[in-house]
């Protein structure tokens, strides 16, 4: 029987190992950014059980979260019979339950068949808490989709005999229930083909999104530079309208001011008209006055 843990960091999957093992394999201290491997034989049977680094490690980037997964599969070749999602009970996270969904997209939709929730800690609730914490929806909802249920682990030593039993009694039940078919790593790499497709669309939609951004900038761009020769242009007009009304006002009072100057011109004939006109009358006059004295 291949086994492989799961788990948030600080879990508890190194501690579940070395309860199933019955022996110290899986180092507790720290999260390991290794996926590990032990066994031991009961009954004639040998049991492989696979430590991983924890889902959502801060240690690892996600491509190296993704090779140790690969590695992990690969550790259980020709495949695990379950993948044993270790939850800590005092501690049930929005976290814990979003594993189940991360299992589902990195290992397909198939895995959920092949997955059982391990509760540990069940010795710190009593029978009441424990019956509640069952009943609610937060509970029975993520676990729901696994193929395997749920099993609880008591952590007090003298019962983990009796209790490792009963849960490779329960594996054993799900991989009946499987058609005794393993988690095969060709499903993994199916799985990881459609993630990898997956990845390639959204990529695809990324780049095509940032050329359509780039397409509606210059689109915007060419509108903006359109606009300011629009505005450029009705500002010209204006200047040049504002211009010819500039030079007929200016061609208005040039005429007006020739229009004075002959009237001036007009007149000072007039006046000059009149003054020989008078020096004539008054001629005339002398030469009357002579005329008589003579």
């Amino acid at each position: 029987m291949r086994i492989v843990l799961l788990g948030t960091p600080g879990a508890g999957k190194s501690a579940t190992g070395n309860t199933i093992l019955g022996r110290d394999v899986f180092r507790e201290e720290t999260g390991s950014g290794k996926s590990v491997l032990g066994k031991r034989e009961v009954e004639g049977r040998t049991i492989t059980v696979i430590d991983t680094p924890g889902i959502y490690s801060t240690t690892l980037t996600k491509e190296q979260l993704n090779e140790e997964m690969k590695r992990c599969i690969s550790l259980s070749s020709p495949g695990p019979n379950v993948f044993l999602l270790v939850i800590r009970l005092e501690r049930f996270t929005q976290e814990d339950r979003n594993a189940l969904s991360w299992i589902q997209e990195n290992f397909g939709e198939e895995a959920l068949s092949y997955t059982m929730v391990l509760f540990t800690g069940r010795e710190k609730l009593t029978r009441k808490q424990w019956e509640d914490f069952e009943r609610t929806e937060t509970t029975k909802q993520p676990i729901s989709v696994c193929g395997g249920g749920y099993y609880a682990l008591n952590s007090k030593p003298e019962v983990h005999t009796t209790q490792v039993t009963e849960l490779l009694r329960k594996i054993e039940e799900m991989v009946e229930r499987n058609g005794g078919e393993l988690y095969l790593e060709e499903r993994y790499q199916v799985a990881q083909r459609k993630i990898r497709e997956e990845q390639e669309r959204e990529k695809r939609k990324v780049e095509i999104n940032e050329r359509k951004g780039k397409l509606e900038r210059r689109e915007e761009e060419v509108r903006r530079m359109e606009e300011e020769l629009r505005k450029e242009d009705e500002k010209k007009k204006i200047e040049e309208e504002k211009k010819r009304e500039e030079r007929k006002r200016e061609d208005e009072k040039k005429k007006i001011e020739e229009e004075r100057k002959r009237e001036e011109q007009k007149r000072e004939e007039e006046m000059k008209i009149e003054e020989e006109r008078k020096r004539e009358e008054q001629r005339r006059e002398e030469e009357t006055k002579i005329e008589e004295e003579r």
